[in-house]
């Protein structure tokens, strides 16, 4: 199966706001994200792909914890294009599921996390304490 595959076939209540089912939706949603081959995003083990910037329609490398690039070839700028592309749509992927069974008032609360990591990170905090 796809890691980006559809998750209709899921049947998975809606988390609680008083986090009374928080039990088993943890563990139906880390098994769901485990078979779609989306755990280590959840769980934090995988790191995003080199950072580029373009100028004037030439790709550079960011060199991490400087200011300093380094200019591309277009094949090793479209591999990391690709590995970007890749990267968001797991991400997405874990959001996706994720907003379709939580609240509103919830939603609020951890559509601003910066990876879907830290998302999972912040709803658990939410219902674990």
């Amino acid at each position: 199966m796809s890691a980006i595959s559809d998750f209709k076939d899921l049947k998975i209540d809606r988390l609680k706001d008083d986090g009374s089912n928080w039990t088993t939706y943890k563990d139906i949603m880390l098994n769901a994200f485990d078979r779609r081959m989306l755990g280590r995003h959840v769980r934090g083990s995988v790191k995003p792909p080199q950072s580029f910037v373009i100028r004037d329609d030439t790709y550079y490398k960011v060199i991490p914890t400087t200011t300093t690039t380094t200019s591309m070839e277009q094949d090793e700028a479209d591999k990391l294009e690709e590995a970007w592309e890749k990267y968001r749509a797991k991400e997405a992927s874990i959001r996706e599921i994720v907003y379709m069974t939580i609240s509103p008032t919830t939603l609020i609360q951890v559509k601003d996390a910066p990876t879907a990591h830290e998302l999972w990170v912040q709803l658990s905090a939410m219902h674990e304490n």
